[in-house]
């Protein structure tokens, strides 16, 4: 990709990785080192300049927009490093403007479903503004989940948490995947 200043930046170069269908997988490097990159390629939000990208025998990169836009709706679910929550919204109403994009006969979670298995119904009501990091992780887990995804992503699920949280999480995490597959 391009910088700023119209540099070229070779975030990515001659990547090859199978990852299995089922399970968790840990990307680990240090920062700047490609991670939320390669996650944004999986999940369809980055185009690689060059190279195909396979996801469950799919070249996701040859895809046409509305391809790609339904994978992202069907397929993925993205944790963002950022939460990218909407702080003026309930936690109720963070996890339904997710379910409200799909068609109507989609098959997805409830939002007390999702609230449940990530521990938080009883914040349903709560704004997010009114919630500590922890509690704001588990929404937006809660709203990657909903959709039923194949594949859920997460760009450093637990990177500003403290240990305690942070081992909520990753139990969290394992308790998911156990439970989905």
């Amino acid at each position: 990709y391009h910088s700023s200043k119209g540099d070229e930046v070779v975030a990515l170069n001659h990547l090859s990785i199978n990852i299995k269908s089922r399970g968790l997988t840990f990307i680990c490097g240090k920062s700047g080192s490609g991670k939320t990159t390669f996650l944004n390629l999986i999940g369809g939000l980055d185009k690689c300049s060059s190279g195909d990208i396979e996801v469950f025998g799919h070249v996701i990169t040859k895809f046409s927009e509305q391809e790609i836009t339904n994978y992202r709706n069907f397929v993925v679910g993205i944790v963002f490093q950022e939460f990218h929550l909407l702080e003026d919204c309930t936690v109720e109403e963070n996890i339904y403007h997710a379910i409200h994009i799909l068609p109507e006969q989609h098959n997805h979670y409830s939002v007390d479903e999702v609230l449940e298995l990530v521990g938080i119904l009883d914040l349903k009501h709560r704004f997010i503004n009114e919630l500590s990091g922890g509690q704001k992780q588990r929404v937006a887990i809660a709203r990657a989940l909903v959709l039923n995804p194949e594949i859920l992503l997460c760009d450093e699920a637990t990177s500003a948490l403290d240990p305690q949280i942070t081992r909520d999480i990753l139990n969290l995490l394992l308790k998911i995947n156990k439970e989905m597959n």
